[in-house]
């Protein structure tokens, strides 16, 4: 039920042209990586994360969020104040990328975490 979304960083893939995707984004749903979408700047990118939030969660459902950074808290801040404003946060924190993830995704790279506060017991069984 939860979801990681990373934006901003750099995409290897594993296809026979072994493509370099710069500023991309992926989404790790079900212990699958997924691409959401090129984008061409992080404004787009961070529209398309909020865009992928509002169609999963909606404005009402209550969320816990998670804002992950490599050595981008300004924006990391700035990124908190617009969910904080768009959606129905009950808890929202910002810590830093692991050194492996931020290796990966490099300097600069933003991770959106985003699930209901409340699980249905269904879940948890």
């Amino acid at each position: 039920m939860c979801k990681l979304i990373l934006i901003n960083g750099t995409v290897i893939t594993l296809d026979e042209k072994n493509r370099i995707i710069e500023d991309g984004a992926v989404l790790i749903e079900e212990g699958k990586i997924v691409l959401v979408k090129l984008t061409r700047s992080r404004n787009k990118a961070l529209h398309e994360i909020v865009n992928k939030i509002f169609s999963d969660f909606g404005e009402k459902i209550k969320l816990r969020i998670a804002i992950i950074h490599s050595l981008a808290k300004e924006e990391a801040i700035r990124i908190k104040d617009i969910f904080l404003e768009k959606f129905n946060c009950v808890e929202m924190i910002i810590v830093d990328a692991n050194p492996i993830i931020g290796a990966v995704g490099g300097l600069g790279l933003i991770g959106v975490v985003s699930c209901p506060a409340e699980i249905p017991s269904e879940v948890l069984k």
